[in-house]
């Protein structure tokens, strides 16, 4: 840290991560070596990031690409390498940040997929659908972006037998993975019952809790109950992505708009889409009969999610740890039901 900033983050009342370029160091040293146990670990010799102008985007893909170098300089195995894709809607405004990016993380391969064509499609649609139509850009266009650029990241990991590495936080699939003290644990799990079904998670800690890991709980276990309490006749969904925000600016932790909660019934994932901040007074209507599950999930320092091959498990892209609170609800004229309440087994 320079001088400067120093000055300024003391001015500020900031406590600063690292003091010193031996702390920067060491804590890069400690993010490649779990990348690398994990990609030793499953048998995958190639990663894969979609890269924007960020500097979450900038600091993974350069740790992805450290990693494999070392990797390959201790194995001899030229086979390990980074692939890191640019994911453009048309011409991006942050693009001359993403090629600033691109240079200062030198990937081994780097690709460019338009997205736009797709979600083009898509969005003509879905603006032909009348009353959806208002509500395209923010709530349809904007998550159909998202997930085409997921499914082009899967693709391509796919396609390289590769893997996107971090910890998961959302839709873990069952694997050989022995528990140990002081995992953070997120359970999402569904329930079918005639035809209907619901979705919920909690977090927990196995053995003994960091203090960290007990506060970014606690911070999506207040989150979601503000989200319920937001679910009501005549607000509207951004009173809900509105309530589920504050409460993380509020603990400090960035959001991820890409994943959040969801429409639910005879299916698990359908419209509408609601987003985990938002502004208040946006969106659609909420009315008497909606089912939707809520599920804000934050991570300690980052927004950024990569998917593992398996196309489904999502993991941070730094490696920080999170958590991830879920509840289906029903919207009636005399309130929100909760109709995965656990509390009458002692769990909230």
């Amino acid at each position: 840290m320079s001088n400067r900033q120093a000055e300024i983050a003391k001015a500020l009342g900031v406590i600063a991560p690292f003091t010193s370029d031996a702390d920067v160091d060491a804590e890069i040293a400690k993010r490649i070596a779990f990348i690398k146990n994990t990609l030793t670990a499953s048998r995958t010799k190639v990663l894969v990031l979609g890269i924007s102008g960020g500097v979450d985007s900038s600091a993974a893909g350069r740790l992805a690409q450290l990693t494999v170098e070392q990797l390959r300089s201790e194995t001899g195995d030229q086979a390990y390498r980074f692939v890191a894709i640019r994911l453009p809607h048309n011409v991006q405004h942050d693009e001359s940040d993403a090629q600033a990016a691109l240079a200062f993380i030198a990937a081994d391969e780097v690709l460019t997929i338009d997205i736009a064509p797709a979600v083009s499609g898509l969005a003509k649609q879905i603006g032909e659908l009348g009353e959806l139509a208002s509500a395209r850009r923010d709530f349809v266009l904007g998550n159909t972006k998202a997930r085409m650029r997921m499914l082009a990241q899967y693709t391509v990991a796919n396609a390289r037998n590769g893997l996107g590495v971090g910890f998961v936080v959302l839709h873990g699939l069952p694997h050989d993975y022995v528990l140990k003290d002081g995992d953070l644990l997120s359970v999402d799990f569904a329930a079918e019952l005639n035809g209907w079904v619901t979705d919920s998670a909690l977090s927990v800690v196995v053995g003994t809790p960091r203090p960290e890991d007990l506060r970014v709980i606690e911070a999506t276990e207040v989150a979601l109950k503000a989200g319920i309490e937001a679910a009501v006749v005549g607000n509207k969904l951004g009173d809900i992505s509105w309530a589920i925000g504050e409460v993380a600016h509020q603990y400090g932790y960035p959001v991820n708009l890409d994943f959040g909660g969801h429409g639910v019934g005879r299916t698990m994932h359908g419209e509408p889409h609601i987003a985990n901040d938002g502004r208040a007074g946006r969106g659609l209507k909420i009315k008497p009969g909606l089912v939707v599950a809520l599920e804000p999930w934050f991570l300690h320092t980052t927004d950024r999610l990569v998917t593992d091959p398996d196309g489904w498990t999502l993991r941070s892209a730094d490696g920080s740890r999170g958590s991830h609170s879920e509840h289906t609800v029903a919207i009636t004229p005399d309130g929100p039901i909760v109709l995965t309440d656990r509390s009458f087994l002692g769990v909230d």
